[in-house]
């Protein structure tokens, strides 16, 4: 029998001890411990003979050796000592080598590690010496050969290497063949030599220092590709393990040089991919900014007969390695084929290209119809890079084959200082035709060190080269269609300048003129002419004025910094006396600003709950008003289960994964005895998504781009799982709450589905039996449905009886008015919409069978094709349309709700509006109502 106990000194027993544990532990003390050797070792033809030899003598022997050393199927020897045992002691011999090709006979030996006590020690490590092992390069050579075989009679000398404290490097691969050859580089030198087979083994290292990831490449070494054998070599890395700490392969800063991708062949850069098809390597932990992508400009105008319009896409915040984004245009008034050629497909960013252009073709179909529309989107970035915003742009075709002649003239936006400061009054001015002399421009406004500013559009009446005409006292500049023609920024007399163009008719061109006047008289007149067009002031017909710009609460706005020190903060509420400010940020962290001063210890860190990645995780927050009755705050995320981190970092499955996920509504409890700067431990309950838990959605899959994932939630027999809430995409997760006047609790849910593609799932949303879509109204002490819901069918349990509104594509902000409790939702639109719903309880908003419109139902792009949708329409269901729509074409891109006004800072004019955002143009926009709401 063999103990393998520590010896531990007697006096540290316990005095209380049995007698019986002493009268043990002496008798083991007695005892002469013993060391193990293992040997994991595989034979060819299973008839091979080797010895194991301790300090040059010959300990153990062992004939017929089994297993399957190309297969890398191995058994395991076994061998005691009474002494301890040195690995730089350690020699096995093989000792029977036969090679007969004659007979298709070749002996070889292939021995994987040995463990001395527990400890491994690898075979083919840098400082195992070898006298049997054949390399193509040099044949038998003996030396330290980084090989697990030995192939004619030799040896392996194992070493010690200073207590071999190195790092245990591990890697996980596979072929497709079988016989796929690998080296494990350190630092640029081969360390090991790998054969694979066609199943995945771990193929081990022991380093004789501490090793890095950013040091590690694994190289594929043999590759063959021969279609007429049907023979294709390629190797599959799983991950690298250091010291038991995972790194995937398909990391985004895993840089690669022998891996195909699908319509870019094998380009080198970073593919995330676990393949090498090619000779090449996997470079881990690369330094990579592979940069974020947008669409260069959201809003595009272009004539019909222009031939073609260009789309930018931009790569900005780094340019390392080699990326690819989809895009693809989306018909919307304009129709493919005949107003214009639909494209799709992809661009590869090579590394250090910053843009690229998508050329699409116009078709000029010389028909009456105005001007027309279709939108150009970008989505599903490889390489470890990002999308931001804007993600899309919408294109207006001008048509040419009508002249409007209906204009307004220009918006004149007027200030009363030098250089567009101190603004004074916006109007439309019918032309720019003025001869102020020593006058004012407006009552009340002064005759001296005016500016002013005209923006619009033009619309020429011929295709022909135009010539501008200023006359000016002072400066002047003008832009038409974006290119400055005249720039005579000075003091001057009245003077003629001129400036000329190519235009086409019939087309909407952007203009903006801007004046001065320092001293003295002051005139501003524009005028034009072409080969058809006698000389004249530009007359209102032709003038199509801006709209005018948000007004300001005063002269200008101030920017006052509240808090700094925060990350990615989403969302923000305040305890009813208004001393402390709670703020979630988005990674699962709610910080507390007590009095003004952001608190260090956070009021609660749940980052290992949160799945905090795109646009997922703690997306917001609400106190409850009782807050001295009932010290709740309310948390709003996307959820990581605990099985998340029995995944490797890095994965989709894994923390933080872009995988499918589900989302929680839930309450802590704020400490009193921390004066509510913490919560009390463990006090944490769930309100809605009980049953979002891993075992109801495939973390492996993301189905952003992957359709072939059923909708999680919905069971096999097309019912739904009750407390529920999907997020089978990177976005579209979670949204906002917000609390009633009655003191029930509003939830804003997504549809959880594809944010950037028509996702054939997102019919979901007009189930009032699934959570997706939909703005719940539930009562916030216990999460359940209330009775006047406008769904409830008396369970309060019940999906449908929490269910207030649907049709909802993502409805990340909402709020409510102070005084008729009225609720606003705010709901990111598709490609041409962004909303602002407002309706009774059970209103359904249409998506994703209807989007936008003021006032109107309009039929979805994309959407509109499904048999589901056709259903839809012809059942004649009741759809409610936007109260307040924006379209994509005014260069809006992602609306953002705000909140009711009804602050002292701003006059009197602005309380109970309702101010809004928008992430693409940062512009904060109001909605001012009338009396009626």
């Amino acid at each position: 029998m063999r103990y393998h106990l520590r010896r531990q000194p007697i006096q540290r027993m316990s005095p209380a001890a049995p007698q019986w544990i002493s009268d043990a532990y002496q008798s083991l003390e007695a005892r002469q411990l013993l060391a193990s050797l293992q040997l994991i070792a595989a034979g060819v033809t299973n008839d091979e003979t080797i010895e194991l030899q301790l300090a040059g003598q010959t300990v153990q022997t062992w004939a017929n050796l089994g297993g399957n050393a190309d297969a890398g199927q191995f058994v395991t020897l076994n061998y005691n000592s009474a002494g301890p045992i040195s690995a730089n002691d350690v020699r096995i011999a093989f000792t029977n080598d036969i090679y007969d090709p004659i007979n298709n006979y070749d002996r070889n030996v292939r021995i994987d590690a040995i463990l001395i006590d527990g400890q491994r020690f690898e075979t083919e490590a840098p400082n195992v010496y070898s006298t049997g092992t054949w390399k193509p390069e040099d044949g038998i050579v003996p030396g330290f050969r980084s090989s697990e075989y030995l192939h004619s009679d030799g040896y392996f000398q194992f070493a010690q290497s200073g207590g071999n404290t190195g790092s245990q490097l591990v890697v996980r691969a596979r072929g497709d063949v079988g016989g796929e050859q690998f080296e494990l580089q350190v630092d640029g030198t081969t360390v090991g030599s790998f054969t694979v087979s066609n199943a995945f083994q771990s193929f081990s290292y022991r380093a004789v220092n501490t090793v890095t990831a950013n040091r590690v490449r694994v190289v594929f070494v043999n590759d063959r590709y021969e279609p007429a054998n049907n023979l294709d070599y390629n190797l599959q890395v799983d991950y690298l393990s250091i010291d038991g700490t995972l790194f995937q392969t398909e990391a985004p800063n895993v840089y690669s040089t022998g891996t195909w991708q699908s319509g870019d062949g094998v380009v080198p850069g970073f593919r995330q991919s676990e393949f090498l098809h090619s000779n090449g390597y996997f470079q881990f932990e690369q330094t990579v900014q592979a940069g974020s992508f947008s669409v260069g400009t959201s809003v595009i105008r272009t004539p019909e007969n222009a031939g073609q319009v260009s789309v930018t896409v931009v790569r900005q915040n780094g340019s390392d390695g080699t990326v690819t984004v989809d895009y693809r245009t989306v018909a919307i008034t304009a129709t493919a084929g005949t107003d214009y050629v639909e494209r799709t497909g992809s661009l590869t960013f090579n590394p250090g290209e910053t843009s690229k252009t998508v050329a699409i073709s116009l078709l000029d179909d010389g028909v009456v119809e105005g001007d027309e529309t279709f939108g150009f989107s970008i989505d599903n970035v490889t390489g470890g890079g990002s999308l931001t915003a804007p993600r899309t742009a919408t294109i207006t075709i001008e048509d040419n084959d009508a002249i409007r002649a209906a204009g307004t003239g220009l918006l004149g936006e007027y200030f009363d200082g030098l250089n567009f400061t101190n603004r004074f009054i916006n109007r439309v001015d019918a032309t720019v035709d003025f001869d102020w002399a020593t006058g004012s421009p407006a009552n009340g406004m002064g005759a001296e060190t005016f500016s002013v500013r005209w923006t619009g559009r033009i619309e020429p009446r011929f295709s022909q080269v135009y010539t501008f005409q200023t006359r000016s006292d002072d400066g002047v500049r003008l832009w038409v269609n974006n290119q400055l023609i005249i720039d005579q920024w000075n003091d001057h007399a009245p003077t003629i300048h001129t400036g000329t163009i190519a235009l086409q008719a019939g087309i909407l061109y952007d203009l903006r003129l801007e004046y001065y006047e320092n001293s003295g008289g002051a005139v501003m007149q524009l005028s034009w002419q072409s080969a058809s067009q006698a000389l004249q002031i530009i007359p209102r017909s032709q003038l199509y004025a801006a709209d005018p710009p948000p007004v300001t609460p005063g002269d200008q706005l101030t920017t006052q910094s509240i808090v700094t020190g925060l990350v990615q903060p989403t969302a923000l509420d305040f305890t009813p006396d208004g001393s402390k400010m709670y703020v979630a940020e988005q990674r699962g962290i709610i910080r507390v600003v007590d009095n003004g001063v952001l608190l260090t210890t956070p009021f609660l860190d749940f980052r290992d709950r949160v799945n905090g990645t795109r646009d997922r995780g703690l997306l917001d927050i609400a106190v409850h008003p009782n807050f001295a009755q009932n010290p709740y705050v309310y948390l709003l995320y996307t959820y990581d289960p605990p099985q998340v981190n029995q995944q490797a970092a890095g994965t989709l499955a894994g923390p933080d994964g872009n995988g499918n996920r589900a989302g929680r509504m839930t309450r802590v409890t704020a400490d009193s005895a921390t004066n509510f700067t913490t919560i009390i431990p463990n006090s944490e309950v769930v309100l809605i998504g009980g049953n979002s838990t891993w075992n109801n959605f495939n973390a492996f899959a993301n189905s952003t781009v992957n359709f072939t994932e059923p909708p999680a939630g919905i069971l096999p027999n097309g019912t739904n799982l009750n407390d529920f809430i999907a997020t089978d995409s990177e976005s579209h997760t979670v949204g906002s709450i917000e609390f009633g006047l009655d003191g029930s609790l509003f939830v804003s849910i997504g549809d959880g589905t594809s944010y950037n593609q028509v996702d054939p799932r997102t019919a979901r949303v007009q189930d009032i039996d699934n959570l997706s879509g939909k703005i719940l109204r539930v009562d916030p002490l216990t999460g359940r449905g209330l009775s006047n819901n406008p769904f409830y069918n008396g369970d309060p349990n019940a999906n449908r009886s929490k269910v207030y509104q649907l049709g909802l594509r993502n409805p990340f902000r909402i709020a409510t008015h102070p005084s008729s409790g009225q609720l606003y939702v705010g709901d990111v639109g598709w490609t041409q919409w962004e909303e602002i719903n407002a309706a009774p309880a059970g209103a359904n908003f249409g998506w994703p069978w209807y989007e936008g419109g003021n006032g109107a139902n309009l039929r979805t792009g994309g959407y509109q094709n499904l048999a589901a949708a056709q259903s839809f329409y012809a059942s004649g269901q009741t759809v409610t349309p936007s109260f307040y729509a924006l379209s994509h074409s005014s260069g809006i891109n992602a609306i953002v709700l705000g909140d009711f006004y009804s602050g002292s800072a701003y006059p009197a004019s602005y309380q109970n509006n309702l101010f809004f955002n928008d992430l693409g143009q940062g512009i904060v926009r109001n909605i001012r109502f009338n009396a009626n709401g």
